[in-house]
């Protein structure tokens, strides 16, 4: 029967041959079967999942690439997963500090760091905008118009990390030894396949932190603060101008700026006995932006925001004696301690103390107060274009009796504010 031929067509085939092709066409469906049946392939990218967190929603802000997960551990654990630990792990793991006092420490480029002053600073320097450093957009009085970086504090408030994109490599990856009583490092690390960088400050106490641009000084400035307790009232003390290009006007080679830096630093050394936790905006003649100050007191919960000035007047030296202006929006507000209330107290203790003309509290529209909701006043404490004025303001005694009784207002508005 095997030698048997079948006629397949105008062919005679032996039986066998026939069977033989047969059976491998079968065997070949059935390989197909089974592949075709198995997991399926793609040549398409698997898409990055979006981490957590996400940019601010400020008008127009920067986009911000989507990191590698696998590089900064996102997903449950945010962009700074790898940095994040038990507290008490955390602080067994810092290295001893070397308490330096720094008024300048170089970080990486064109970053420096300074320490000399109760706001920490940590300065880029470099181009702001499209062709520099866009970590943040703000307009000339330091407004913030978008923050184009995402934050995070961790480690039970004992780190601050900040994702962002810096297209233009500003900032050179590795980590940074600090060794102050504040940072032990700060770290700078890439994230692969993007120009994104991520910065973790590690600190010895908590902090808190602002950031703006200053763009007439094609400057990034980064402050930190000591965090208060959650438990103190704040009282937050803005002595007013500072810096070279902002000095509020001279006299006899004395500038406005150290008049009220003078003021200001009296009025804190009177607090330290009072049952509150004091920040300044300056304690050295160093520019601060309009906006920068109400940021910063925000930043560190203030119940109170205190501005202290001179002013010279360019066009009348006739002006004298005391006036404290405050946000009017704060004219239909009913709390018991808001920026009218705070305004008549400090108007009242200082006119009384320094027996200053008394000028009355102004209610106008103040746009950097109106942003916060911390009861705010500003006091012009008297003008040096006027002669009385400023023969008093020059003397140790009169300088020593206004900073108490600015101290004095402050302690009945936490009176009020308990």
């Amino acid at each position: 029967m095997l030698n048997r031929q079948i006629k397949i067509g105008k062919f005679k085939v032996p039986v066998v041959a026939a069977l033989l092709a047969v059976m491998i066409v079968v065997l070949l469906v059935v390989i197909l079967i089974v592949v075709g049946t198995g997991p399926e392939t793609t040549t398409d990218a698997i898409p990055t999942p979006t981490p957590t967190g996400s940019v601010s929603a400020d008008p127009t802000p920067t986009a911000v690439p989507t990191p590698t997960p696998d590089v900064l551990n996102s997903g449950d654990t945010g962009y700074f997963g790898k940095y994040k630990a038990d507290k008490d792990d955390y602080l067994a793991s810092l290295e001893a500090s070397t308490d330096t006092t720094y008024s300048e420490k170089q970080i990486v480029g064109s970053m420096t760091y300074r320490n000399n002053s109760i706001r920490k600073a940590f300065i880029i320097n470099t181009e702001i905008g499209e062709m520099g450093f866009n970590i943040v957009t703000c307009d000339d009085y330091t407004q913030i118009l978008s923050k184009n970086y995402t934050e995070e504090y961790f480690n039970d408030g004992y780190c601050y990390g900040m994702y962002f994109d810096d297209p233009n490599g500003i900032l050179t990856a590795g980590d940074y030894t600090v060794n102050d009583q504040w940072f032990e490092h700060v770290i700078i690390e890439d994230v692969p396949n993007s120009t994104s960088k991520i910065i973790v400050f590690k600190c010895r106490v908590p902090m808190v932190f602002v950031t703006v641009a200053h763009n007439s000084h094609k400057q990034i400035t980064i402050s930190a603060y000591e965090r208060p307790d959650s438990e103190d009232t704040v009282v937050f003390i803005d002595p007013y101008y500072g810096g070279v290009n902002d000095q509020g006007g001279w006299r006899s080679n004395i500038a406005v700026s150290d008049l009220n830096l003078n003021i200001a630093l009296r009025v804190n050394s009177l607090l330290k006995i009072e049952d509150c936790a004091v920040y300044l905006s300056r304690d050295l003649d160093e520019c601060v932006g309009i906006w920068e100050r109400v940021y910063l007191a925000e930043a560190v919960g203030a119940d109170m925001y205190i501005c202290l000035t001179y002013v010279n007047s360019q066009t009348d030296n006739s002006l004298k004696g005391t006036q404290v202006l405050y946000d009017s929006a704060e004219d239909s507000s009913t709390a018991t301690l808001n920026g009218k209330v705070l305004a008549q107290l400090l108007l009242d203790s200082v006119t009384l103390g320094v027996g200053s003309q008394n000028n009355g509290i102004v209610s106008m529209g103040i746009a950097s107060y109106r942003y916060t909701h911390i009861p705010a006043a500003l006091v012009k404490l008297g003008y040096i274009s006027n002669d009385d004025d400023f023969f008093q303001c020059i003397k140790e005694d009169v300088q020593y009796n206004t900073a108490v009784a600015v101290k004095d207002a402050i302690v009945a508005a936490l009176e009020l504010a308990k």
